[in-house]
This record gives structure tokens, sequence and C-alpha cells, in this order.
């Protein structure tokens, strides 16, 4: 990956990361009770739905549909 690519990651990631958190909030009115679930698939807890510290992947996706809404 190139220092322009990747400087885009390291600055955009933490701002994606606490963006789709907030969404995924286990509060709130149904379906908040599936929340756990998604957050278990995201990485964010373990298989008991605690918080888990593992490593949620790369994010390449969510990232490169921001790139592409930048264009």
């Amino acid at each position: 990956m190139n220092d322009e690519l990747t400087h885009y990651f390291q600055e955009m990631l933490p701002a994606l990361e606490a963006e789709m958190r907030t969404v995924l909030q286990a509060d709130g009115p149904p379906p908040a009770p599936f929340y756990g679930m998604l957050q278990y698939h995201m990485g964010w807890l373990d298989a008991d739905l605690q918080p888990a510290n593992v490593n949620s992947g790369k994010r390449i996706r969510p990232i490169m549909c921001m790139l592409a809404c930048q264009a």
C-alpha cells in the first residue's frame, strides 16, 4: 500500500470505527437486542457477548466506500 493510502487509512479508521460503534449501540428500542450479535460479528464482543480485545479487521470495504464517495 502506498504512503498516501496508508495515511488516509490511519486518519479515517478511528472516525469510521467510532461511528460504527455509535450506530450499533445496544441501547434503545427494538431491534436493540440484536445489536449484540452484530457487535460480535464486528469483533467487539466475544461469544458470550462480553467486550473483547481482538483485532476487528482492516475495515477495507467501509474505507473504500468513503474513498469512492470522495471521488
